[in-house]
């Protein structure tokens, strides 16, 4: 009820609003309104409470870093919304950096591969002929488990720091509050 009031009297001020002077809006009474009531408004648009009232809540608007006309329920919600975004971009962006690292722990695998066979091979060309195969053999082995277990190392510390960072995007979050 006070709603449709309150938008009755802003479309009213409106009208007044159009003319000049309070005796020109007189002349121009409001759409389905006798002129005995548009008087009264006009009046009370007039006033100079009403001129004051005016001013002192115009500048406290002008005040106001966020316009709100939700409600408090609603901003809370609004908040949490934006709370649940934050998270949610903190969270992408934890898992590109995953992917990323996942990506280069493969690249280094391939690497260490890589360079462990040219070496391999340019061993065996200039090596001599009193070593024995299964020397070479088992040299290799013992690279390959190395580098194996550097890169299960490596793995193992970028869960316990993914774990971690999970605990922490957790730990921030706030239990879902109920409205109504």
């Amino acid at each position: 009820m006070n709603t449709a009031y309150r938008t009755h009297r802003n479309r009213m001020f409106q009208h007044y609003s159009v003319f000049n002077s309070k005796e020109e809006a007189l002349e121009h009474p409001y759409p389905d309104m006798n002129k005995e009531e548009w008087t009264s408004v006009c009046d009370l648009f007039a006033s100079e409470e009403f001129q004051r009232r005016s001013a002192i809540n115009k500048e406290n608007r002008a005040k106001l870093k966020i316009v709100h006309t939700l409600g408090a329920r609603l901003e809370e919600a609004r908040l949490e919304i934006e709370e649940m975004r934050a998270r949610q971009m903190e969270y992408e962006a934890l898992l590109v950096k995953r992917s990323d690292m996942e990506q280069t722990m493969q690249e280094h695998a391939d690497d260490g591969a890589t360079e462990e066979r040219r070496r391999a091979g340019w061993r065996s060309s200039n090596r001599k002929k009193t070593k024995s195969i299964e020397d070479d053999e088992e040299q290799q082995r013992n690279l390959v488990e190395q580098q194996e277990r550097r890169m299960q190392l490596m793995e193992q510390q970028m869960r316990e720091q993914m774990m971690e960072q999970i605990r922490q995007l957790q730990s921030r979050t706030t239990p879902k509050r109920k409205f109504g």
